[in-house]
């Protein structure tokens, strides 16, 4: 049995496929970007996210199939994209929204913080309070509204402000630098930092492996220039795997990386020259 095209919400061509939302997903209120069901020009179709799933296919026909044909035996094929699809990234509620703001405001506006900051990573202040400005960067403060991640995180600290992520950065009780994702809040979803920063006009885009390193290239004057015309981001961790809609983002600019010395660098090199090369994106690395 065919689907009808008619009787589905915002199909629109893909060469010589169809994309539109899938009729069993937005029954259950989901796909609003719309692009969940595939029609291929054989009239074969599948969900990229109930992949596999025979009772969905099915819904899928009751929903837009051709009724005249109601009676024949469903024996559509069913695809499987490789690799899967990831699940979008989630909107943020207004009380995440408001978390977020508060940190930026609080670092913004507080020269000794921006000065305290830098100082004891060896950054500029100006760098700070531009990631502050450019609502990337914040100084978070936990109490009984917000909840620390764990019980080795300090009262409060520095943070970086994902698409829909706050991560916190500090030192932990052995000593060494850790991070932790505000869990608590639901802000624990891992994207590029600061890759809402590019624009039409961004020609270049620098990648680090984390953003102290991001902050540095600042330092140097790298990503500063007027209209966004070159952007600083960093991968969330080392392992990392570059999003489909960040890999949409980046093709047709020029994209370098700037990896660490150690094992994880020379990996996560190794895995963005595949992921990059395979999408056909202008890729090099620096070792500064």
């Amino acid at each position: 049995m065919k689907l009808i095209l008619d009787r589905l919400e915002k199909p629109k061509e893909r060469g010589a496929r169809i994309i539109a939302r899938c009729p069993a997903c937005a029954e259950i209120g989901k796909d609003t970007a719309a692009d969940n069901l595939t029609i291929f020009e054989n009239g074969v179709f599948a969900c990229a996210v109930y992949q596999g799933d025979a009772e969905h296919s099915k819904r899928i026909l009751q929903l837009a199939g051709d009724k005249s044909q109601a009676k024949r035996e469903f024996t559509a094929p069913v695809y499987r994209p490789i690799p899967p699809r990831e699940p979008p990234l989630p909107q943020l509620t207004t009380r995440q929204v408001q978390i977020m703001l508060r940190s930026i405001e609080h670092l913004g506006k507080s020269d000794e913080l921006c000065a305290g900051i830098a100082a004891k990573r060896g950054w500029k202040p100006a760098t700070v309070r531009h990631s502050a400005q450019d609502l990337s960067m914040g100084w978070i403060t936990f109490d009984d509204d917000v909840r620390k991640p764990d019980s080795t995180c300090p009262d409060s600290a520095p943070c970086f402000i994902y698409r829909a992520g706050l991560k916190v950065r500090f030192m932990g009780p052995d000593g060494k630098k850790t991070f932790r994702f505000l869990k608590s809040e639901g802000l624990n979803h891992k994207s590029l930092w600061r890759s809402e920063l590019i624009t039409q006009v961004t020609k270049t885009v620098w990648i680090t492996e984390g953003e102290p390193d991001a902050l540095r290239l600042m330092d140097l004057g790298i990503g500063e220039i007027d209209g966004n015309a070159e952007v600083v981001c960093s991968l969330p961790d080392a392992g990392y795997t570059i999003r489909r809609d960040e890999i949409e983002l980046l093709r047709g600019r020029e994209v370098i990386f700037v990896p660490d010395t150690d094992d994880a660098g020379l990996t996560a090199k190794r895995r963005l020259t595949e992921t990059f090369c395979h999408a056909a994106i202008s890729f090099s690395t620096v070792n500064l």
